[in-house]
């Protein structure tokens, strides 16, 4: 047995443990993506060795180049793709698989090497030989694809005598998922960035199964772990969270020289399965100068009721630093120390 017939079969082994049970109708594919370099076409090992981007891809129908650009993080030419998880029949009946790619493709469908053209060309129509699936089972299902220069695309179809030839539909594809999937990824600020505002817009890329997100928030690593009840900011839909800005948690803004820790945990949406995410850090930037801010509340007679007084300006290796007092009724309402690199 070939070494390459080996990886194959623990792919499919680990795929066919691993993918997703949840529901009852699908949510897609894994979509992983790779770099690569070399002689084309590349081999398995030289396609699938540096991961760029993993996500869910709710169908495989794409063209890119001329189109719109591949995912973000993805660079053009020389990547590889593999969509990964599970097809569920929806007849017991023959089924054709038919692809559409530039460059090249390979379809496993349970285990078996259904389509082969892992060759550079223009858009190509591969066809499968019938394969006999049973209705309501699952079967394994991988497609690799590379892009070596030019157009990028690829399409996956099938057909059956009940069902006409069609771009797989989303509702029977269901991703392999591990479980980093199930946790928010990709975060804003960074994980370890040092960040130069006043305030924030916390984003993240939501887990696989996420139907909410818990918010902690804290000066202190063990607080936000931990989810102390003053770091928990409340748990939400959406996939951002402002902090530093009147009305908005923490009103008076964020502190210059200050690390700050926060957590998202995804919520599934049976409300009670929870995936803790892991504790991320951003730091600001260390105040330029000496300057004396105002109080919170101060009067200042002379000045309008709403007005924006810049109070100082600084340039300093390679940052700006403005201050800035937001005024109401001729008190300060809020102090902005904001800095850009």
């Amino acid at each position: 047995m070939s070494k390459k017939w080996i990886y194959l079969t623990s792919f499919i082994l680990v795929l066919s443990l691993a993918a997703n049970a949840r529901g009852q109708y699908g949510i897609g594919l894994r979509g992983e993506y790779f770099h690569w370099s070399g002689a084309s076409p590349p081999s398995r090992e030289a396609a699938f060795k540096v991961l760029v981007l993993t996500r869910i891809d709710p169908t495989i129908n794409f063209y890119w180049n001329p189109g719109p650009n591949p995912p973000p993080g993805v660079r053009t030419d020389n990547f590889a793709v593999r969509w990964s998880g599970e097809i569920k029949a929806q007849y017991s009946e023959a089924y054709t698989f038919i692809t559409g790619s530039d460059d090249g493709v390979r379809l496993y469908v349970n285990g078996e090497l259904i389509i082969d053209n892992w060759t550079d060309h223009d858009r190509t129509v591969n066809t499968s030989d019938p394969i006999r699936l049973i209705a309501g089972q699952r079967y394994p299902i991988v497609l690799e694809g590379y892009e070596n220069g030019g157009e990028a695309e690829w399409q996956l179809y099938w057909q059956s005598p009940s069902t006409p030839r069609q771009i797989v539909p989303q509702q029977v594809l269901y991703p392999l998922t591990q479980p980093q999937d199930l946790l928010a990824s990709n975060p804003f600020p960074a994980d370890g960035a040092m960040y130069g505002n006043t305030w924030v817009n916390l984003s993240w890329t939501p887990g696989t199964f996420a139907a909410s997100h818990g918010v902690y928030f804290g000066e202190n690593f063990d607080d936000v772990d931990d989810g102390v009840p003053g770091s928990f900011l409340g748990n939400q839909g959406s996939t951002y969270f402002v902090i530093g800005f009147p009305e908005f948690s923490y009103p008076y803004g964020l502190n210059p020289d200050t690390t700050y820790y926060w957590r998202i945990d995804e919520v599934e949406s049976d409300g009670t399965t929870k995936h803790k995410g892991e504790v991320w850090s951003f730091e600001t930037l260390p105040a330029l100068h000496t300057t004396v801010l105002p109080v919170i509340g101060a009067s200042f007679p002379g000045i309008s009721e709403i007005d924006s007084i810049l109070l100082d300006w600084l340039e300093e290796n390679g940052f700006e630093a403005a201050t800035i007092a937001i005024m109401k009724d001729r008190r300060l309402v809020l102090c902005l120390y904001s800095i850009d690199g």
